[in-house]
């Protein structure tokens, strides 16, 4: 797990690089220690989705589905970044995910890289 600290934050912007297209579901932990709700979340901003082979756009990395994954299309250089609007302030002290079961499947994130925000404009 990263620890972030306890500080409040709406914009949650990882930047990730990972091992052969990763797939994972993200968990944002709040002060208690748990992950917090992701029903208000939303996507800004994914670098790659792979929407011709299948439905893989990068809310799947939040959707509560642990059989549905973010996939990047195949042969798009790293890193692979995201933006997750949290649609409110949220104390943040850690991040956590879950990789791909399925055995043999790729899924360990390499490197990351967490960037966080009060707010943003486009």
């Amino acid at each position: 797990m990263f620890s972030i600290g306890k500080i409040s934050f709406s914009l949650f912007v990882p930047v990730l690089t990972f091992v052969q297209n990763g797939k994972w579901e993200v968990y944002i932990l709040g002060s208690d220690g748990k992950p917090v709700s992701r029903e208000s979340w939303k996507v800004i901003y994914a670098d790659s989705e792979e929407t011709e082979k299948g439905n893989y756009t990068a809310d799947k990395v939040f959707d509560l589905q642990e059989s549905t994954y973010w996939k990047t299309v195949d042969k798009i250089s790293y890193p692979h970044q995201i933006v997750i609007d949290l649609g409110e302030k949220q104390k943040i002290t850690g991040f956590r995910y879950l990789p791909r079961a399925e055995k043999g499947a790729p899924g360990q994130i390499r490197k990351y890289k967490i960037y966080i925000s009060d707010g943003f404009k486009l």
